[in-house]
């Protein structure tokens, strides 16, 4: 029985049509606030379109003799400004600013001056902003400060009412922080002018205005506020891999399989909320299916060697992740080899035993006895390698170890792409991120070095509060299995039974490992008991992936067995088509209903949101249910109250200034203090790991209740207090 399909041309149409659907219900349904990892994400990325910047304009300002080459090009520069944030490669910051800088409208406060020919400033500008010398520009008037802002279909506020446009005005001088405007009607000025005065209020009152008068960009691409432009490269990726698994899915086992591994991943909570964030998650479980579907073409194909290779080093600039890629992928290339001479080892064995040939069998021993050895040599060489050096080298030895037990090194043919990803995949990782052209080795071990003494932030795991390791080894088997919608999970349970038991006949050997080997292998590292678990299923992103092939198999025999028994045409397609809708029917909605708190999705094993919360598991982390409160501090707090945001940044609270969505007056702090003064606000993120902070929060306010709470599912998951002191 043959599964596969090869691809035709509109295959390539279905998977764009997939891909575009994908990114356009990102952008409708982008409604969460900033997460912790992406407050950091928008800044480095914003610092790192500086340096773009200046390296575009370097012929415009002298060369400093410190530095190695000059200007933003030498060693100062380059360092200075990619070790910010070193933890993580370029290529995601680096899109994520282009990105930021093409689609995204910049709105920059106003100033006006002592009375001149029609000039206005735009302040608080970086080189990158944009408002070059030239450029047209609308003026904006204030944002009246209201509560509440109206609720959208997703459960959250819409945000505050549109700017009016006050005038027209082109950019005439532009410095290092803020630009000169003339206005394209002189005589406007004095109305302008006298719309932008802010009215007076009382200090213990909240502004009138949300914000006053700015001035907004006008570029033809710029459609998205800033930071969904910043986040519009994760959606174009998790599109991408849409499309990659409905293609690999159709080579692999037919396009009923295809589709539905392409949709069932798309419509799992989790993986739908984690698709819209400005992180390097989703983009790395794109790259990991795009360098495996590369490397399984390439097997046939001299094309896809150098495809695979390039791949595999774009996927080493995106995240650390990139370098366990081999791993499965030499597994699947040595377990035919290994399995063909385990069966020939069997047979060679039974044979001898059967015929009492005890003096054969001894002989037989004692030739491969040189083997043997080394084999154990080996074996104790990978023990030492994993005590000391770590899993990897572990690895490394223990198939060393493999290959001279069966054949004395005698390896099966090596594939190419192994070759050229190491000649071509390797060197990108240190073209593609400045921080490696200048003092290579220290670079690479402090990055190396960060990530092999990560920091363990805390989890609620069944009231447990895991923070330090060993951590559960359960504990990702067992959140995959409460976080991903039950039809889904059945039919990945069905594709595992037939692809690895029933039907394994079917698929060739090579492929069944490759899928199991990629899956196993992301889901196994975290169950490793002291790899740290703080992102919860994000981390594992790429088994449920490739669990969505094993699942689309699945779901392509269930569809064979049922439509055999059918014989009209039309049947059979209406049926496939109910088939498939209602498998993904419950995840599809739940993608939409919790898509502002996606990290509170669960199934209904537990009990949904509730039942999870009755369990005391982890529903919330990052922050970003700031943004849920907003309409509510802005009206509250009086003119320049400290508001103690708890999980929330202060980047994320810069940029909720940035775009126009929390009043500039107001001061950031992480935790409330005991000097508050009244009209102060904290804003609790409930999680069970900060469940001290519950307590000491309203007691350093002098307030017990909270007034104000968002709730989902009735579980509340952001509480706002007031101080209360005289």
């Amino acid at each position: 029985m043959r599964f596969g399909q090869p691809l035709r041309a509109w295959d390539g149409l279905v998977a764009l049509v997939l891909a575009t659907a994908t990114i356009v219900s990102l952008g409708l349904t982008s409604v969460m606030g900033y997460t912790r990892d992406e407050s950091f994400y928008f800044k480095y990325a914003t610092v790192y379109q500086n340096w773009f910047h200046r390296v575009a304009h370097r012929d415009e300002a002298p060369a400093s003799p410190d530095d190695l080459g000059g200007g933003p090009l030498g060693k100062r520069d380059v360092l200075g400004t990619w070790r910010e944030n070193f933890e993580h490669p370029s290529l995601m910051k680096t899109l994520f600013g282009f990105s930021w800088r093409a689609f995204g409208l910049k709105r920059r406060p106003l100033s006006f001056g002592p009375a001149s020919k029609g000039r206005i400033e735009v302040t608080r500008l970086e080189a990158s902003d944009g408002f070059e010398v030239g450029d047209d520009v609308r003026l904006l008037g204030p944002v009246p400060n209201e509560y509440p802002w109206p609720v959208g279909a997703l459960g959250t506020p819409l945000g505050p009412p549109e700017p009016a446009l006050l005038a027209d005005a082109r950019v005439v001088e532009r410095s290092d922080s803020s630009a000169t405007l003339e206005l394209t009607d002189a005589s406007a000025l004095a109305s302008i002018a006298g719309s932008c005065k802010a009215p007076a209020s009382p200090s213990n009152a909240a502004p009138e205005w949300l914000t006053g008068c700015q001035a907004e960009t006008t570029g033809t691409l710029q459609f998205l506020n800033e930071a969904q432009a910043m986040r519009l490269p994760t959606w174009v990726f998790f599109g991408l891999l849409v499309a990659l698994l409905y293609l690999f899915g159709t080579e692999l086992f037919g396009r009923r399989a295809g589709l539905f591994a392409a949709l069932a991943f798309l419509v799992t909570p989790h993986q739908f909320f984690h698709g819209h964030l400005c992180t390097f998650d989703m983009p790395v479980t794109t790259m990991i299916i795009a360098t495996v579907y590369a490397f399984w073409k390439s097997i046939h194909s001299p094309f896809w060697v150098f495809g695979a290779a390039v791949l595999w080093g774009l996927s080493l600039v995106t995240k650390l992740n990139g370098y366990f890629i081999p791993v499965p992928l030499v597994a699947a290339w040595l377990t035919p080899w290994l399995v063909d001479g385990a069966v020939a080892m069997r047979a060679s064995f039974a044979a001898q035993w059967a015929a009492g040939r005890f003096g054969a069998l001894w002989a037989w021993l004692r030739e491969r006895r040189r083997a043997l050895l080394l084999g154990g040599a080996a074996l104790v060489v990978a023990g030492v390698a994993t005590m000391t050096l770590g899993r990897a080298a572990g690895l490394a030895a223990g198939l060393f170890s493999l290959s001279v037990f069966r054949f004395r090194l005698a390896l099966p043919p090596l594939p190419r792409a192994f070759l050229w990803m190491l000649m071509i995949g390797l060197p990108m990782q240190f073209w593609l991120w400045p921080s490696m052209w200048f003092d290579t080795a220290q670079s690479f071990s402090s990055y190396v070095s960060f990530h092999g003494s990560h920091v363990n932030y805390p989890q609620e795991y069944f009231g447990d509060l895991l923070n330090v390791p060993p951590f559960p080894l359960g504990y990702p088997f067992v959140m995959t299995w409460l976080t991903v919608p039950v039809p889904i999970q059945v039919v990945m349970l069905v594709g595992l039974l037939t692809l690895f038991i029933t039907e394994r006949r079917t698929v060739p050997l090579f492929e069944r490992a490759l899928l199991f080997a990629n899956a196993l292998l992301p889901i196994g590292i975290i169950s490793i008991p002291s790899t740290p678990i703080f992102g919860g299923v994000k981390h594992w992103m790429a088994t449920l992936a490739f669990g969505a092939l094993i699942g689309g198999f699945g779901f392509e025999w269930i569809c064979r067995r049922v439509l055999a028994l059918i014989a009209r045409p039309a049947w059979r397609h209406a049926l496939v088509a109910a088939a498939l809708s209602l498998t993904l029917a419950s995840g599809a909605v739940a993608s939409v209903r919790y898509v502002a708190c996606g990290t509170g999705y669960y199934n209904e094993l537990i009990g949904g949101l509730q039942g999870a919360a009755d369990a005391r598991m982890m529903r919330k982390f990052w922050g970003f249910a700031a943004a849920y409160a907003l309409d509510y501090v802005n009206v509250t707090a009086p003119r320049g109250a400290s508001v103690a945001f708890h999980e929330a940044t202060w980047d994320a609270f810069d940029w909720y200034q940035r775009v126009g969505l929390l009043r500039r007056d107001l001061r950031w702090r992480r935790d409330p203090t005991e000097h508050c003064r009244p009209g102060d606000l904290y804003l609790f993120h409930h999680q069970g790991p900060m469940a001290q902070d519950e307590i000491d929060g309203p007691k350093a306010l002098e307030t017990i209740a909270p007034v104000h709470t968002w709730s989902l599912d009735g579980v509340p998951m952001l509480s706002v207090y007031e101080c209360r002191k005289p």
